[in-house]
């Protein structure tokens, strides 16, 4: 199931970006929350009319993870327009709490319904009129770009100030008021007048316009998915993704069933311990989100160092928490601090980093793209990831698998070794 969902979902990256900007971010939103909320009401539906059929969930299940993966690449798209490079680690760090606060929630409506006097389904009409209320939400309250309510954008484009638009100053003396200077103007009557211009050739125009945006659009997606290395950042930091992810998802999917079944605590304090990889993923994607935000401010360093960083810190914190996080409280800290680093860094990459690789793209309103592109290939890793964890685990013990897990963590600095490498280079040419 797991498997199944997270392939889907990776594949509908791919497509959800691009239709995000070939229509609006907030089109696909809508169509993506009414989409999860249809396919989580029929998989409560199989309970009342008693259907036991496996493909029935398989097929529910995966186009769950198909309108799911609408979410991220559309949120990280309107997110963009709202916040400019400087305050978007700090600020994307808190929205990409998402997904670890739904963890959190999740679990504990999972529990408390399958606890009550309610029948399992009732977990997924629940959950679908979550959904529906998120439709209502985004359809009327929901403003994709600062423009909509009169504000300015978050980013200024140079190009768009022409020279003729700044007046030329004539020099005064003393504290005159400076005066506009402008050319002596003719007077003589044109001889012949321009033909106005008829309002079919206006609609021409504007549909030429029109035209002409759209081919632009689609050189810069093709230039995306197809000459992928032209976009400076893209290639690194989505094969980094793809490793994180990977070890991301393989903790989320197996901290309980490690927790209960390795060291043999009661499935309620499994499920308090594992609660805290996604506390500390909440307070991590902040804190090293805002830390990223004061270096670039500060000293110009862009992200991929403390990226690295943090997958370098996850191998060693990987092999202190499988050797000495037996005891509850060492277990607690030590699963939060795991959280804090790679859950945190599972957050940052696909949606500030993928900000900032976003508005290299001629066409800046390829955001959504450029974003499922990352995410599609981080989602990839996570659905991979499943099927080794599976037999490492079975076959192996738990220790090669948290050896496979250093591993991943060390691919995803290796992965982004490029683009370190060449943010150094460019900042000792700087000093020098």
């Amino acid at each position: 199931m797991d498997t199944v969902f997270l392939s889907v979902y990776a594949i509908g990256m791919f497509s959800s970006g691009y239709l995000g900007d070939r229509f609006t971010p907030k089109a696909m939103l809508v169509v993506g929350n009414a989409g999860i909320a249809v396919s989580l009401v029929m998989l409560g539906l199989a309970r009342p009319l008693g259907i036991r059929s496996q493909f029935w969930f398989l097929f529910f299940w995966g186009c769950n993870g198909l309108f799911q993966s609408t979410g991220w690449p559309n949120g990280v798209a309107v997110m963009g327009q709202w916040f400019d490079k400087s305050s978007r680690g700090a600020v994307y760090g808190i929205w990409g709490a998402n997904g670890s606060i739904g963890n959190i929630l999740g679990g504990f409506i999972a529990s408390w319904f399958l606890s009550s006097s309610f029948s399992w389904d009732y977990s997924f009409y629940f959950t679908a009129g979550l959904s529906a209320c998120a439709v209502l939400f985004i359809s009327f309250l929901l403003p994709t770009n600062p423009k909509e309510v009169g504000l300015e954008s978050s980013y200024i484009q140079l190009e768009e100030i022409q020279p003729e638009e700044v007046p030329i100053l004539q020099e005064t003396k003393g504290f005159e008021e400076p005066r506009i200077f402008e050319e002596p103007r003719s007077f003589e009557e044109p001889k012949s007048f321009p033909e106005a211009k008829s309002f079919e050739d206006e609609i021409t125009l504007e549909e030429r316009e029109k035209e002409e945006s759209w081919k632009d659009k689609m050189s810069s997606f093709l230039e995306v998915l197809v000459r992928p290395f032209s976009v400076p950042g893209l290639i690194p930091f989505s094969l980094c993704y793809f490793c994180v992810k990977l070890v991301n998802y393989s903790l989320l999917f197996w901290l309980p069933f490690y927790l209960s079944q390795h060291l043999e605590f009661d499935d309620k304090t499994a499920a308090v311990l594992a609660s805290m990889y996604d506390i500390g993923g909440i307070v991590g994607g902040f804190t090293i989100g805002a830390f990223t935000d004061f270096l670039l401010r500060k000293y110009k360093i862009e992200r991929a160092p403390t990226i690295f960083t943090t997958c370098l810190l996850s191998i060693l914190f990987l092999y202190l928490y499988y050797h000495y996080g037996d005891g509850t409280v060492a277990n607690m800290t030590m699963m939060a601090i795991l959280g804090f680093l790679i859950s945190s860094t599972s957050n940052l990459i696909p949606s500030v980093c993928a900000a900032d690789i976003g508005q290299q793209v001629k066409n800046k309103d390829l955001l959504a793209t450029v974003t499922g592109v990352i995410d599609g290939i981080g989602s990839a890793g996570s659905a991979f990831g499943q099927l080794p964890t599976a037999a490492i685990s079975k076959h192996y013990g738990w220790e090669a698998l948290y050896y496979f897990l250093m591993g991943g963590a060390g691919l995803a600095a290796l992965c982004l070794t490029p683009t370190l490498l060449r943010q150094i280079i460019r900042r000792y040419q700087d000093f020098s």
